[in-house]
Formats: C-alpha cells, sequence, structure tokens
C-alpha cells in the first residue's frame, strides 16, 4: 500500500512537470506511468484531470501587446548611482555652472587642508604650555583691573 501512494506521489508530481501528455515524459518515468494507468483508477481521474487542465489552458489566447517590443528597447535606462567622492566632486565643482565658483572653490582648498592639519598636529605646542600660559594671561589681566574698596 505505501508503494502504491508512493507511486501515486510521484505519478502526481510528473504530471506537474510534464503534463498529461504521458508520450512526452522521460522513457524510464514513461514505463512506470503506464504500469501504473493500468493498475489504478486515482492514476487514471488524475491524467483525466491534468488533460482537463492542460487542454483549457491550451484554449486560453495570449493578449497581443503591439510595439512592446519596440517600447522597452527603445526605453530609457535610469541614471546610475555615482559613489559618494564623486558627488562631492561635482557638488564642489560642477560642470555646467560658469562663474566664479570653481576658483573661490580651488582658493579655499589650502585654507580647508590648513584648518585639517592644524587641528590634527600640535606642531611643538604642548597642552601643558597653553595650560600655564592661559592661567599667566588670566592673572595679568586681573592686575590690570582697578578694584574699587568701597563697594
Amino acid at each position: 500500500m505505501t508503494d502504491r501512494l508512493m507511486a501515486l506521489t510521484e505519478f502526481t508530481n510528473y504530471l506537474g512537470r510534464y503534463g498529461s501528455r504521458v508520450d512526452a515524459w522521460p522513457p524510464a518515468e514513461r514505463d512506470s506511468a503506464l504500469a501504473l494507468l493500468q493498475d489504478s483508477n486515482e492514476a487514471i481521474q488524475l491524467l483525466n484531470a491534468q488533460t482537463e487542465v492542460d487542454s483549457t489552458l491550451g484554449q486560453l489566447a495570449v493578449p497581443e501587446f503591439p510595439g512592446l517590443e519596440k517600447r522597452i528597447l527603445n526605453q530609457a535606462l535610469p541614471p546610475k548611482k555615482l559613489p559618494a567622492l564623486d558627488r562631492l566632486i561635482q557638488w564642489l565643482i560642477p560642470h555646467h555652472t560658469p562663474g566664479l565658483w570653481r576658483p573661490a572653490s580651488a582658493a579655499c582648498l589650502p585654507l580647508f587642508f590648513g584648518i585639517l592639519l592644524s587641528n590634527y598636529y600640535s606642531f611643538g605646542i604642548s597642552e601643558e604650555q597653553i595650560a600655564d600660559e592661559a592661567w599667566s594671561d588670566e592673572l595679568y589681566i586681573l592686575a590690570l583691573n582697578e578694584y574699587d574698596q568701597r563697594l
């Protein structure tokens, strides 16, 4: 009984894969399918149901789409998204804007790199020197102030 259920399951899979035409099946499956069709009424019912589905699908007309291939082939592709560095360069130096934008951005580049370098390097100035100078400057300013004792 389990072999017969297995054979029906296989037969159902073959029907789904190859359709109801048993002659279109591979030869190894065709022989076992014909043997099952001789022994099983369930297999015959499955084959008849698949034949009906295949004939119904064969009667359906495919709608025509005039000019679809031409429209697809002539369709413009979406623009490629540029990498972030290229977008930054195009923003800094646009190709379509005439005027002073390019010279102004070129003149600001050394200033930008100077600020960047000064933030990363101390150039021989230590934090202790900065702290000592700040205290001495503050004491100097306090000494210059006039304090009125009457308040």
